[in-house]
C-alpha cells in the first residue's frame, strides 16, 4: 500500500526518534560523502584530492560506525533471552578458563619440548665430546709410552676408531704444536665443538712436551642420525654474512640507539643435518620446531657462538633447529625408566579424562540448571504479558519444589488474588452504585429545607456516616401547625436506611389514615383511653389523630414487619402555634429539649420506649405550652457521643450550644453544631450519624 507525504515524514520522525546514536553518526557521515560524490560528478566542478580524500574518510567512518551498530544489536538480540546470557556467563566463567589451561598447557608444552630438544641435542654432543677426549687421552699415555709404534697397533686407537669411525688422529711433534696447527687460545689442551673452514667436527687436542696429538670427528650425518635417535630432525645451519664493521648510533623509529648495521648479503648454509620426525602416537602429538644458537668455537679465532672472518670482518652464527614431538620429549625425560614412563602418561591420561568427565557433567549440570532457570523466567514473562492484557485466568505451569517453582506458584496465587480482587473491585462499584442510587433516594425522602408554615419556621440536616443514614426526621404542616418527626435507627448502613424509608412510609400512611378517619386535636378535659390521652375534641377536617395512638400504630407495624434485633428511637411532636401548645410522644430518643426566649430548657421526656421491640406497646403523649420565639431542637446521638480524650461531647453541651445561638437563624445554628461536633472529634472518622431538627415558633 503506497504511503503519502505525510505517512511518509511520520515513518522517517519515529525511525528518527528510536534511532540509536551510532546510527545517526553512522547516518551523519553517509550523508556528506555521498553529497560529495554527487558534487564530484558534477562536470563543471570537477573532482579534487581534498574533496576525494574527505569522501574516502567519511566512507570508512560510515562503515566502522554500520559495523558497530550491527555488532552491538547483534549483542543485544544474541543475549535478550536470559538463556543466551546465562550460557554465555557459563561459558566465561567455565569453559574459557578451562581453554586458557589448555592453552597454557599446550605453550608451555611446545617451549619446554623444543628446549628439551635442544638441552637433550647439547648434552649428547657433550657426552660425545667428553668420549673423545677420554680416548684421545688414552692414546697420549700409549703414544707417550711407545713413541715410535705405529697408531694402530695401540688398543686405545681401535677403541677410538670404534666409537668415532670417522675420526681423523694426527701426531705432530713438539716443534709443530703451534699455530696454525694449534692456535694460542687453546694453551695446548682444548676439547669441544669446533668449526674449521665452515666444517663441524668434534675435537680434542692433547699436548706433551715431546709431542701433541689432535683427534676431530666430523659432525656428519651419521654423527646427527645417531645424534638425534628417538629426538626428531636436527639440522646445524652457519648463517653468516653480518656485517659489525659499522658500529655506533643508528636512528631506529625516530630515536638514536646503539646497535651495528647489517648488510643486505646474509647468508645461510646447512652445514649437517639428519634424523628424522618420529611418527604421531595420539592424536595431539604436533609438530614442534625449535632454534637456538650451537655452542661451537671458532678454531681461527677462539671466538663462542659466532665465526669472525678476518678479511672481511663479517660475522657467521652457527644455530640449531630442531624438529620434534611433545612424545619424544617424554621419552628422553623418562628414558631411565620405561614402566615410570608408561605409567606417569597413563595417569596424565586418567586424570586427563576424568577431568574431561567431569568437565562434561559440569557442563550438563550448567545446561539442565539454566533451563529450568530460563524456562521459569520466560513463564513469567508469558505471564506478565496476560495480566498486561487484563488476562488474570493465565496460570503458569511448575515442576520441582524448589524457589523458582515457589515463584511461579506465587505468581499464580497473584494472578488469582488479583483477579478476585478486580471481581470484588467490580462488586463494590456496583454496591456503590447503588448506594449512590439508595443515598439519592433517601435525600428525596428527607423534607426541602427551609420550610415555613407562618407560624413555625423548621430546619433539618443529616450528615450520615457511610453513604446512607439512618437517622430520620419529617415535617408535616396542617395550616398554621406542624408536626415534627425525629428518629434514630439502630445500627448504620443499608438495614439502617432500609429501616429508616419504612418508618417514614409508615409515618406518613399513618398521618394520611388520621386526616381521614380522625378528628383534630382540641382543648378540654382529658380521659384515659387505651392507655394513652384522649382529648376532648370538635370536629376538624385536618390534623393528625393522637400522637400516642400513631406511636403505637406505628410501634405494632414495625415489630411485625422487621427482624427482632431491629428498632428504633421517635419522637412526635405537633406545634399548634394558634392554640400554643406543644403536643408529643417520645418513644425512647434523646429527649429533645424546648428552648424558651429567655434561655430556658425543658426536655421533652413522656412517651415510652422504642419502637419495633416488643408488641402492643402504649405510648404516652404530653401537652407543654410555647410562645413565641420558643425553639424547639431534637437530635441524634451522633451529636452526642462523639468522644475525645475519654469525654463525650454530651447532650448538654449539644443543648447548651443551640441555647447559647438560639436567635440566628436555623441553618446558621445547625451548622455550628455540626462543626462543633467535628472539632470535638478532632478529625477522626465520624463514628456515627449526626441529624439535628430545629423548630422556632413564631
Amino acid at each position: 500500500m503506497a504511503m503519502n507525504a505525510s505517512q511518509v515524514r511520520s515513518w522517517l520522525s519515529n525511525r528518527w526518534a528510536n534511532a540509536t546514536r551510532i546510527t545517526r553518526i553512522a547516518i551523519y557521515c553517509a550523508l556528506p560523502a555521498e553529497a560529495l560524490r554527487l558534487l564530484s560528478n558534477i562536470p563543471v566542478l570537477g573532482r579534487s584530492d581534498l574533496l576525494s580524500a574527505i569522501e574516502g574518510v567519511l566512507w570508512v567512518a560510515t562503515f566502522v560506525f554500520v559495523t558497530i551498530g550491527l555488532v552491538r544489536w547483534m549483542i543485544r538480540s544474541l543475549l535478550w533471552r536470559l538463556r543466551n546470557r546465562l550460557f554465555v556467563a557459563y561459558v566465561f566463567i567455565g569453559v574459557v578458563p578451562l581453554a586458557l589451561v589448555g592453552l597454557m598447557v599446550a605453550i608451555v608444552t611446545i617451549l619446554s619440548a623444543g628446549q628439551i630438544a635442544v638441552y637433550a641435542t647439547r648434552q649428547r654432543i657433550a657426552l660425545a665430546t667428553a668420549r673423545l677426549h677420554t680416548a684421545t687421552a688414552d692414546l697420549r699415555a700409549d703414544v707417550a709410552a711407545k713413541p715410535t709404534a705405529r697408531l694402530d697397533s695401540f688398543t686405545s686407537y681401535a677403541v677410538l676408531q670404534h666409537e668415532f669411525p670417522s675420526a681423523e688422529v694426527k701426531v705432530f711433534p713438539a716443534i709443530d704444536c703451534k699455530p696454525p696447527v694449534i692456535p694460542a687460545w687453546s694453551h695446548g689442551d682444548f676439547s669441544g665443538m669446533v668449526i674449521d673452514h665452515d666444517k663441524l667436527s668434534l675435537r680434542s687436542v692433547q699436548s706433551m712436551p715431546a709431542f701433541c696429538i689432535i683427534s676431530s670427528a666430523p659432525v656428519d650425518q651419521p654423527f646427527i642420525d645417531q645424534l638425534a635417535n628417538n629426538l626428531g630432525s636436527l639440522e646445524i645451519t652457519l648463517v653468516h654474512g653480518i656485517d659489525i664493521s659499522h658500529k655506533g648510533q643508528i636512528t631506529l623509529n625516530g630515536k638514536k640507539q646503539r646497535g651495528i648495521i647489517v648488510s643486505g648479503d646474509i647468508k645461510k648454509t646447512v652445514l649437517v643435518k639428519g634424523g628424522a620426525v618420529r611418527p604421531r602416537r595420539f592424536w595431539w602429538d604436533p609438530q614442534i620446531q625449535y632454534n637456538d644458537a650451537l655452542l661451537a668455537t671458532d678454531w681461527n679465532s677462539g671466538s663462542k657462538l659466532r665465526v669472525v672472518d678476518p678479511t672481511t670482518g663479517k660475522v657467521g652464527l652457527i644455530t640449531l633447529a630442531a624438529t620434534i614431538r611433545p612424545s619424544s620429549m617424554y621419552n628422553e625425560l623418562f628414558s631411565g625408566s620405561d614402566a615410570l614412563h608408561s605409567g606417569i602418561i597413563k595417569a596424565l591420561w586418567i586424570i586427563a579424562g576424568f577431568l574431561g568427565v567431569v568437565e562434561l557433567i559440569a557442563l550438563f549440570i550448567g545446561v539442565k540448571l539454566t533451563r529450568s532457570i530460563t524456562a521459569a523466567v520466560h513463564g513469567l514473562y508469558i505471564g506478565t504479558k496476560h495480566v498486561n492484557r487484563g488476562d488474570f485466568a493465565h496460570r503458569i505451569p511448575f515442576r520441582g519444589r524448589d524457589q523458582l517453582a515457589e515463584l511461579e506458584k506465587s505468581f499464580n496465587s497473584m494472578s488469582a488474588n488479583i483477579e478476585l480482587l478486580i471481581e470484588e473491585q467490580k462488586e463494590k462499584q456496583r454496591l456503590e452504585s447503588e448506594l449512590a442510587i439508595a443515598k439519592e433516594v433517601q435525600e428525596q425522602l428527607f423534607p426541602r429545607l427551609n420550610l415555613d408554615s407562618g407560624r413555625v419556621e423548621v430546619f433539618g440536616v443529616c450528615k450520615p456516616a457511610r453513604s446512607v443514614s439512618g437517622d430520620y426526621y419529617d415535617f408535616i404542616f396542617y395550616g398554621q401547625d406542624a408536626l415534627i418527626a425525629m428518629g434514630d435507627i439502630s445500627g448504620k448502613g443499608i438495614s439502617a436506611a432500609l429501616l429508616m424509608a419504612s418508618i417514614h412510609s409508615a409515618v406518613r400512611a399513618q398521618d394520611l389514615a388520621a386526616v381521614g378517619s380522625q378528628q383534630a386535636l382540641s382543648t378540654g378535659a382529658a380521659n384515659v383511653e387505651d392507655g394513652g390521652i384522649v382529648l376532648s375534641s370538635s370536629p376538624a377536617t385536618t390534623g393528625p389523630g393522637p400522637i400516642g395512638n400513631l406511636m403505637g400504630q406505628l410501634n405494632s407495624q414495625l415489630y411485625r414487619s422487621t427482624p427482632a434485633s431491629k428498632y428504633a428511637t421517635l419522637f412526635l411532636g405537633l406545634i399548634q402555634p394558634e392554640r400554643g401548645l406543644l403536643t408529643y410522644c417520645n418513644g425512647g430518643h434523646i429527649p429533645p429539649a424546648l428552648i424558651s426566649s429567655s434561655g430556658t430548657v425543658q426536655r421533652l421526656t413522656a412517651g415510652g420506649t422504642v419502637v419495633g421491640l416488643f408488641d402492643e406497646m402504649q405510648f404516652e403523649q404530653a401537652q407543654i405550652p410555647v410562645h413565641s420565639g420558643d425553639l424547639l431542637v431534637a437530635f441524634s446521638d451522633g451529636l452526642s457521643e462523639p468522644e475525645h480524650d475519654g469525654a463525650e461531647f454530651s447532650e448538654d453541651r449539644v443543648i447548651g450550644l443551640v441555647a447559647q445561638h438560639r436567635e440566628r437563624p436555623l441553618e446558621e445554628i445547625a451548622a455550628i453544631s455540626l462543626a462543633a461536633v467535628e472539632e470535638w472529634i478532632a478529625g477522626e472518622e465520624q463514628p456515627d450519624d449526626m441529624t439535628i431538627v430545629l423548630a422556632r415558633v413564631r
